[in-house]
């Protein structure tokens, strides 16, 4: 992901804030698909916006089961961040059904992939564990 990028990500998840504010709505929801990329955005997004992440903290994002709030979480949020990389297969599904009234955010856009060596066509969803990727 380049430098402007991370920019225009960052400038989206502000301009919700500031636009729905001025509107006199609530705060929006940053509803992203793991914690990680709850903490990151969390950052970037400071106070001025409530985020949370769709899988609950300390849960195993691998074998985790949506419940039936989380399809209100993700049909309510305005901006929904998720991994990509085929990380969210097992979210497919709900994020389908959701609603299609939000921007929508694939955070491993442009980063560089890490496949299997003994499979190419199978790519290392765990981009995160890099911190480079983080800073790009």
């Amino acid at each position: 992901m380049t430098k402007r990028s991370v920019f225009l990500c960052a400038l989206t998840i502000l301009s919700v804030g500031i636009l729905t504010s001025c509107l006199g709505s609530p705060r929006p929801d940053i509803l992203t698909t793991s914690t990680i990329l709850a903490d990151i955005a969390r950052n970037v997004a400071g106070d001025q916006l409530v985020t949370e992440s769709l899988v609950p903290f300390g849960a195993d994002p691998h074998s985790y089961q949506p419940v039936p709030q989380d399809t209100k979480k993700v049909s309510e949020s305005k901006v929904l961040i998720i991994n990509g990389a085929d990380y969210e297969r097992s979210l497919e599904p709900l994020l389908a059904n959701a609603g299609d009234k939000k921007t929508l955010i694939e955070a491993s856009a442009g980063l560089r992939r890490i496949t299997n060596p003994d499979n190419d066509q199978e790519v290392d969803p765990h981009l995160w564990l890099d911190p480079s990727n983080v800073i790009v």
